[in-house]
């Protein structure tokens, strides 16, 4: 089996698994902190099991870091998470606190952009690929936003325009995110009209 269809099959493994503890938690549990910490444990395995499963299926052979660099990111992300769910520093926002957020805004962004990547590769359109290539700048600059919060160590430090900033840049991250397959589709059936 090859490697990476080997990982895929782990992480659908655990991502299972993590599942049906959550459910047989919210049927049966009591939610004590043996619960929540389960319940934590299921959350972190299928967040970094989708986010590394997300940067898969590169078939350019240039590309292939961008999987690897998406799995040791996750790997690196669910063991600094996992750690402190089950042996917490109890410094509410310290370093190890810092990391796990850290790790959660990295793999998303890795993840979001891994996705953008294959679609533009399904398509011609200079529409399609300048949709991408912008929204993955702003998913990068909504990324540093948000790792220059977790780092900081006064939030009343920034700005209240830095903030609508970061609130602009999402809503620019879901445009571009939810425009890209529809003008990937719209583009492609002209194309194919045009033919015809």
């Amino acid at each position: 089996m090859e490697p990476k269809r080997g990982l895929l099959w782990a992480g659908i493994g655990a991502l299972s698994l993590s599942a049906l503890g959550a459910i047989f938690i919210f049927l049966f549990g009591k939610f004590g902190e043996l619960e929540v910490r389960l319940l934590l444990t299921a959350l972190t395995i299928g967040w970094y099991s989708m986010c590394a499963s997300a940067t898969f299926g590169f078939h350019e052979k240039d590309l292939g870091f961008i999987t690897v660099i998406g799995v040791v990111i996750s790997v690196v992300g669910a063991f600094t998470a996992l750690h402190e769910i089950w042996f917490p520093s109890w410094d509410f926002w310290g370093d190890d606190l810092r990391a796990v957020f850290f790790f959660l805004v990295v793999s998303f962004s890795i993840a979001h952009s891994a996705l953008l990547l294959k679609m533009q590769f399904g398509s011609g359109s200079r529409w399609v690929s300048g949709i991408n290539i912008t929204t993955m700048v702003v998913v990068w600059c909504i990324a540093g936003m948000l790792t220059w919060l977790i780092f900081s160590d006064n939030w009343l430090d920034f700005s209240e325009f830095f903030f609508r900033l970061l609130a602009s840049l999402v809503v620019l991250d879901l445009l571009g995110t939810i425009l890209a397959p529809t003008v990937k589709k719209l583009t492609a059936q002209t194309s194919g009209g045009n033919h015809a």
